[in-house]
């Protein structure tokens, strides 16, 4: 485990004296997350983090002199306060190139109100300090030469997770607070291992595409209302290129298609509104079926 200590703005391997820094995040950070559990379709997979990192409170190392190779769950343990009863943070652990392109490795989520188990969610006592720790997700990754490695930490990260009820300031205590990397040190038998080779499935069934398929990914921003409408539409990914396929060998006309809408204020958390419809239909010579959902939340506080 290589350990390194949380002092203002840096990622150090020796603790500074102690410092509180507050900081809120805007509602809308988290909108470069990509999405939840993707199937690997085009534009689901987070995108750059510079505009993310600059809504969070970040700290970096130095240039790396030598690759750094992570394999298993990064932790974090923060000593932080809140200035209201429930609240959460977002800790992301990003790969930032010498140009200052930001890559996200890896990320953690923890509600506060669970900081001691998820069978018996407590409130928080504002202005209380706490020592919390939090897992990021299991990862494999290299951080190459001249890269530094970022921790960036936000109380919010929609629409990912629903937003605490009330805009939250969070207090972090630097020096006191530490980051944990599970090290996988190169070994001589790293050599040894033979390279992967292409990628095998079974063969699809015979198909006739009859409808190309679409996707849009657009984030739009209200100036006047402050409002942000992050939208994904799909009609495709299930069927490679088609939205709209004949199995040949059923004779049957298989099609489907999701849209979202994720809408938020930037200062509001009770703004938050999701919305999403989906369609699937079905053909043959003599019938149709077409099955349509829809599906809204948001929330009073």
């Amino acid at each position: 485990t290589k350990k390194f200590i949380l002092n203002p703005g840096q990622l150090d391997g020796h603790a500074q004296p102690e410092i509180r820094l507050d900081f809120r995040s805007p509602q809308t950070t988290g909108l470069a997350a990509g999405d939840w559990c993707p199937f690997g379709t085009q534009g689901e997979a987070p995108t750059g983090q510079r505009e993310e990192d600059g809504k969070s409170l970040v700290f970096d190392t130095e240039p790396l002199t030598e690759r750094l190779e992570i394999l298993g769950a990064p932790r974090l343990t923060l000593t932080l306060a809140v200035d209201r009863p429930t609240a959460f943070i977002a800790v992301r652990l990003n790969d930032v190139a010498p140009g200052g392109a930001s890559t996200r490795v890896t990320y953690g989520l923890l509600n506060l109100t669970h900081r001691t188990g998820h069978n018996q969610p407590t409130p928080l006592v504002p202005g209380q300090r706490y020592e919390i720790e939090i897992r990021l997700n299991d990862i494999a990754h290299a951080f190459p030469a001249g890269h530094r490695i970022r921790v960036a930490i936000s109380t919010s990260y929609w629409p990912i997770a629903w937003p605490a009820p009330e805009p939250v300031m969070l207090s972090l205590f630097t020096g006191a607070s530490r980051l944990e990397l599970p090290v996988r040190p190169p070994r001589p038998e790293d050599a040894l291992l033979p390279a992967f080779a292409g990628p095998e499935s079974a063969p699809g069934p015979l198909r006739s595409e009859l409808r190309p398929a679409r996707f849009k990914r657009t984030i739009e921003r209200d100036l006047t209302t402050n409002e942000t409408v992050y939208t994904t539409f799909n009609d495709g990914g299930d069927f490679g290129t088609a939205s709209l396929i004949r199995l040949e060998d059923i004779d049957l006309d298989v099609g489907h298609s999701i849209l979202r809408q994720f809408r938020i204020g930037e200062t509001d958390p009770l703004s938050a509104r999701a919305e999403i419809s989906q369609i699937a239909e079905f053909n043959r010579p003599n019938w149709a079926i077409k099955i349509e959902t829809r599906t809204e939340l948001w929330s009073t506080r």
